[in-house]
């Protein structure tokens, strides 16, 4: 039996997994406890994933991947899935690095849910292109759900800043942004649900909301997402 889909979408300062607290639809859904890793934590902030409150928090953001050519790509290599911690293995092949300490803290923490985070202010100047067509669409969305696949990630996380613009100066934007990313959310959905498969296990999808006319187009485009307020503090709304 297949879980409900869990759609939320975090409107938040990234925070190197400070905890937040998720309204989830009343009395529909448990409350979501959602924390964002950044890869840079294990340089001067010498912050690590097994450093995690893990029995405090539902969901690990883990923050960045870049896209580029179309695809989704690591972020940080090294930080990523090469850095050594006690235990590692050097075997070819062998995954170390956060990605490896996040399926460690799974292992202790069983209702961790870890999603991939896509761009971010510095790296979300190749969307645009990214989701123009249905061709590109499919592809970047394909890349998605093979990266979750092959490092272990419960789902993805798509920080685009912004559809239509009002990002960094040096990005590609274009007026059609929001209904091109509407679809592909579409697309992307498509895909996660056909990964799922038989098996129980439902691979989420989590969008940092950007813009009043991207809720509007996704409420219409891909109903079923339900819309949060990511904060600091414990005192939060659902919008």
């Amino acid at each position: 039996m297949r879980h409900p889909r869990h759609f939320f979408v975090l409107l938040t300062a990234l925070l190197a997994c400070f905890p937040a607290i998720l309204d989830a639809q009343a009395g529909s859904q448990p409350r979501r406890i959602v924390g964002y890793y950044t890869s840079w934590s294990v340089y001067a902030r010498n912050y690590h994933v097994a450093q995690i409150p893990g029995d405090k928090i539902t969901h690990i953001n883990y923050a960045f991947a870049n896209l580029t050519g179309g695809k989704i790509v690591l972020g940080d290599r090294y930080a990523d899935i090469d850095k050594f911690y006690p235990g590692d293995s050097w075997a070819p092949g062998a995954l170390r690095g956060n990605f490896n300490q996040l399926h460690k803290l799974k292992q202790k923490h069983p209702q961790l849910r870890t999603l991939i985070s896509i761009g971010g202010w510095t790296w979300s100047g190749n969307f645009s292109d990214a989701v123009l067509t249905q061709s590109a669409r499919r592809v970047f969305a394909q890349s998605c759900v093979d990266f979750i696949v092959q490092y272990g990630f419960d789902g993805v996380d798509l920080d685009w800043e912004y559809p239509g613009g009002g990002g960094l100066g040096g990005n590609t934007s274009r007026p059609q942004d929001p209904q091109n990313f509407t679809l592909f959310l579409q697309e992307l959905r498509s895909q996660l649900d056909a990964c799922e498969g038989d098996d129980e296990k439902t691979l989420e999808l989590g969008v940092r909301w950007a813009t009043l006319q991207c809720r509007e187009l996704i409420d219409s485009g891909a109903p079923g997402i339900h819309f949060y307020t990511l904060n600091r503090s414990s005192a939060t709304r659902r919008i």
